[in-house]
């Protein structure tokens, strides 16, 4: 009754849970054995002969992101899979009761226990390194009511091959007691002295390993484990069987799962090499400097071995053993209870060793399945390394300059001269706005390195257009009047545009026809360069009233050079002049055409008029067009 009372709950509730907005993991079925073991594999490793023994719906691949520390691969269950990707509800769930039969295998690490619903996948691989290994959590509805009793759920990663005859890598770390519910319970404190979980061995039940999921929102199990990773010492190239397998224990309800990472089924080289800059110069690559303190590669092995190693090694690059550095043999040494050793590269200075040289540190494989170990390029160079991603350039005037230099991080940085640069955010990184053409020096160095200084300079120029304003040429006795009409004149630039003194838009082109409008006019171009350079000058035009005339009550004419004639006082040349003299009887005694031919006292006939009161009349059109007359009475003065 038990049991159909679960299997209708869990019916019930898988259908809410496939449908569910709620769930961070997808799971989906129906792959083959191959594509599930290549979801598995990772670096190293080649899988062959891929297979399944296992209900369709109890294995898949799962994916997303929750509470597991896994967030993607493939899924095992006792049940079906497709049943746990849901927040927990109540202990007992999932639980599916398939009515298929246990393993012989799984029976093995829980006698006497036997297994039911076992789900078994089996694929053989072929490692490339001398250690496989791989990642996983366990997950269990059996640990709320039923930890320490006889149904203790169970999986297995059996290894198979060379050294190994089905031995079990699911183990608690550090022992050979299986990872199982009763092994890994931590529901409580009575779970420590429970017999079901301390007849497992010494240490049950190890609760540091379980997580407990009761307010879990992303799978149905109430609890897990952390995640363990099963290690295998294996011979490079050789062929190994690998059954993965987990199994109801004791009856087929409330399910367990296992949960192994995609691509953490790895097997790196037995050794790997690691390059190193002299003085910590590994930025942006290790790099050595004639001079400086040497560099160094150093050979590790990946696994633990008291015996002494020999290593053959080749270096390989562009610069050459015993003549761009200090000869080395290719031997190296691991001494007995290390795990590596370091060979210095150390570069000869030498005033005919130019340029920049490259040492590759190689560890060839001798067996096919195994790649080849590289190590870093190491580079040798003729002095520090600084490069900067700016060459000598040519800006307009109040223009910025971004600088960017590449170069070791723990190296000092100074630039000269100071006051124009800005950093952004520090030295490697710089702004620079010069008011004249300059040459920037940056200097680099690292500290107790011994290195000589890295100089490197940057040229700046400022090339404005020379912009030259002028306007029509003029005689030095040629005045300008109000509301005359002159024409601007630029040079010096592919473009101009002209303003007033309060910089109002005036127009554009090579020239400019205004009118001048007051006493004092300032008028600016601003010339563009092709470039688009700017630059601009100005002039100040002074204009005057023509038409403001000015006549005296009396004149002179000694010859003493003061007040001798008689006439128009103007600033301006009038279009049209006209000046008449009248004697008191209404005679005409002078006229003129001309301002600058005054009446000197002379009459029209030659003789000197006599000293007396004279009439005039005076009238005219300024150059604006502006017609005037002027009369009166002037008195000659003998």
């Amino acid at each position: 009754m038990r049991l159909s009372i679960f299997t209708f709950i869990l019916s019930f509730i898988g259908l809410i849970n496939i449908q569910s907005s709620s769930a961070q993991y997808t799971i989906s079925i129906g792959q083959t054995a191959e594509q599930l073991a290549n979801t598995l594999v990772g670096e190293g490793v080649e899988v062959t002969d891929a297979s399944l023994d296992c209900n369709t719906e109890s294995i898949g691949v799962f994916e997303g992101s929750g509470d597991l520390g896994i967030d993607e691969g493939v899924v095992l269950s006792s049940g079906e899979v497709l049943d746990i990707n849901s927040a927990f509800t109540a202990w007992g769930l999932p639980s599916t009761d398939l009515g298929l039969p246990g393993d012989d295998d799984l029976n093995s690490l829980i006698a006497p226990l036997t297994t039911h619903d076992a789900c078994i996948f089996t694929f053989d691989f072929i490692p490339s390194g001398d250690t496989v290994r791989f990642n996983y959590v366990f997950a269990s509805a059996e640990y709320g009511g039923y930890s320490c009793s006889s149904v203790n759920d169970v999986f297995g990663f059996f290894i198979s091959g060379d050294g190994y005859t089905t031995q079990n890598l699911a183990v608690i770390p550090g022992t050979s007691i299986p990872i199982c519910v009763n092994s890994t319970s931590g529901v409580g404190d009575w779970v420590e002295t429970a017999p079901g979980c301390t007849d497992m061995g010494e240490g049950s039940p190890f609760t540091e390993y379980y997580i407990d999921n009761t307010s879990g929102d992303y799978i149905k199990f109430g609890g897990f484990t952390t995640i363990f990773t099963a290690i295998a010492n294996v011979i490079p190239c050789q062929t190994y069987t690998l059954k993965i397998g987990i199994a109801d224990a004791g009856d087929g309800i409330l399910d367990s799962g296992v949960f192994i990472e995609a691509g953490s089924l790895n097997s790196k080289p037995s050794h790997e090499i690691e390059s190193a800059g002299g003085a910590s110069m590994i930025w942006p690559y290790s790099n050595v400097v004639r001079g400086c303190a040497p560099g160094s590669f150093t050979i590790s092995k990946t696994y633990e071995t008291e015996e002494e190693e020999e290593l053959h090694y080749t270096l390989e690059g562009t610069a050459v053993n015993g003549v761009d550095y200090e000869y080395l043999d290719g031997i190296a040494i691991i001494p007995p209870g290390a795990t590596s050793v370091q060979i210095p590269i150390i570069p000869i200075s030498s005033p005919y060793l130019k340029g920049t040289k490259t040492v590759v540190p190689i560890i060839y494989s001798s067996m096919a399945c195994m790649p080849d170990v590289f190590g870093d390029t190491i580079y040798i160079y003729d002095s520090l390394y600084l490069e900067s991603t700016t060459f000598d350039t040519t800006i307009c005037s109040g223009q910025k300059v971004h600088i960017d230099l590449e170069s070791h991080p723990d190296f000092s940085v100074t630039w000269e001269p100071s006051p124009d640069i800005e950093f952004s955010p520090d030295e490697y990184s710089v702004y620079i706005t010069p008011n004249v053409s300059s040459v920037y020096q940056v200097k680099t160095n690292l500290i107790g390195s011994g290195c000589p200084n890295k100089i490197d300079q940057i040229k700046i120029d400022i090339v404005d257009p020379v912009v030259k304003l002028k306007f029509d040429d003029l005689n030095e006795t040629d005045r300008l009047c109000i509301l005359d009409t002159i024409k601007l004149y630029s040079e010096g630039a592919e473009t101009y545009r002209y303003y007033d003194r309060n910089n109002t838009p005036l127009g554009a082109g090579d020239s400019l026809d205004v009118i001048l409008p007051a006493n004092e006019n300032l008028y600016v171009v601003v010339g563009t360069d092709s470039a688009g350079c700017k630059n601009k000058d100005s002039l100040n035009i002074t204009a005057f009233p023509c038409c403001e005339v000015a006549i005296p009550s009396a004149f002179s004419p000694n010859g003493d050079g003061v007040n001798d004639e008689f006439g128009l006082m103007t600033d301006g040349i009038p279009e049209y002049y006209q000046l008449e003299i009248y004697d008191r009887w209404g005679k005409r005694v002078f006229v003129s055409y001309k301002v600058e031919n005054q009446w000197d006292g002379t009459m029209e006939n030659g003789e000197e008029a006599q000293g007396g009161v004279y009439f005039y009349v005076i009238q005219g059109r300024c150059n604006q067009g502006e017609n005037f007359k002027k009369k009166g009475d002037l008195t000659l003065l003998r």
